[in-house]
């Protein structure tokens, strides 16, 4: 489980999550958004400003479903649609494979960016420069087809928990739809985060003075997807490490009964000259034949958990076999430490002592 939450957490994404804000409610600006994205643009230690109608990890669903074809043909691709501006691409990090980014020096109000995914199931060869049709109602009513140009294709996002298939994605340009945002996105280069934020909020309030100021922090927002699992994680380790403190207690009490039923047999077999080591390992023996029975017992029960577990995440790692191997040493070693000082007191106890004990 740990391996996997860190897995989550360090795999490439196709964008950056790292120093960036997302605000929220920026909706409510209407067609003061580009004048409020200036404001904050100017304020030292912010890199970039971006607007979009949702953002990666957004828990409220933000991105919508869309259906496009290829020009020529009746077969539709159905995916998850974004409206974003001319900086989001920049802003975000996420690389272009070919084509270029919505800008503003164009007439993009009709164009689009896909993903491979989006690429690969329209079934476009050289895309950019192609055009695609939708008939859903964005901006005409009734169902009339609107035409728009392919301007880039990006890379696969992870725009979604990593429980879910990259889909299709169609980036659309917010100039459609009068350049209003329900987020904003700012990458900051501070070290002093909470200085910004309260920069923004006190022009925020200039402004709307009535509404709420919500902000959250990318990588904050992506962490919080996999809640659950890292809660699990930790009741999994504190129980495991109760399990390992009662089993060792009861391993305890097992060998002190077992070297007290077989004192003077390690008596007679000191006097007939047997060491340390050699009475040690043979008191040791017969708990690390019971460690080893529990491991062939235990592997494939965790095997099967952690499948089951995995098959949660489309994007997972592979269970290997230095882990069971590695869990499989850590138990032995704990099984040999906690009879070995019982084991090693036996052995070293006065032979006459031995013989005389009832």
């Amino acid at each position: 489980m740990y391996r996997q939450l860190e897995y989550i957490q360090t795999k490439d994404l196709g964008f950056t999550k790292e120093a960036i804000i997302n605000i929220q409610g920026a909706g409510f600006w209407g067609n003061k958004t580009k004048t409020f994205k200036g404001e904050i643009r100017a304020i030292s230690g912010i890199v970039s400003v971006a607007g979009a109608n949702t953002s990666p990890a957004d828990k409220q669903g933000g991105y919508f479903g869309i259906t496009f074809r290829k020009d020529g043909e009746n077969k539709t691709v159905t995916g998850k649609g974004a409206v974003v501006d001319d900086q989001y691409l920049q802003t975000m990090k996420i690389s272009l494979l070919a084509g270029r980014p919505f800008e503003k020096n164009f007439n993009d109000s009709l164009s689009v960016i896909l993903n491979e995914e989006a690429v690969r199931e329209l079934g476009l060869a050289d895309p950019v420069g192609k055009t695609i049709i939708t008939p859903d109602n964005l901006v005409q009513p009734n169902g009339i087809p609107v035409f728009y140009k392919v301007i880039g294709v990006v890379k696969n996002l992870h725009f979604s928990s990593l429980r879910d298939k990259i889909s299709p994605l169609f980036l659309l340009n917010d100039r459609l739809f009068g350049q209003a945002n329900n987020q904003l996105v700012i990458k900051i280069e501070s070290q002093n985060p909470k200085a910004l934020i309260s920069q923004v909020e006190s022009i925020w309030q200039r402004y709307l003075p009535n509404q709420p100021f919500h902000f959250s922090f990318l990588d904050a927002d992506w962490q919080a997807l996999y809640q659950s699992e890292q809660v699990s994680e930790r009741i999994f380790g504190v129980f495991s490490l109760l399990a390992i403190f009662i089993a060792c207690m009861g391993l305890l009490g097992l060998a002190i009964y077992i070297i007290q039923q077989r004192t003077k047999e390690i008596g007679i077999r000191k006097v007939l000259g047997a060491s340390v080591f050699g009475i040690t390992a043979l008191l040791s023996k017969d708990f690390i034949k019971l460690v080893f029975i529990a491991i062939l017992l235990a592997v494939p029960a965790a095997w099967y958990a952690m499948h089951q577990w995995l098959n949660n995440f489309v994007y997972r790692i592979d269970i290997e076999w230095w882990v069971f191997a590695a869990a499989s040493l850590i138990a032995i070693f704990i099984a040999i430490a906690t009879v070995s000082f019982q084991s090693v007191k036996a052995a070293l106890m006065n032979p006459v002592k031995s013989l005389k004990s009832e």
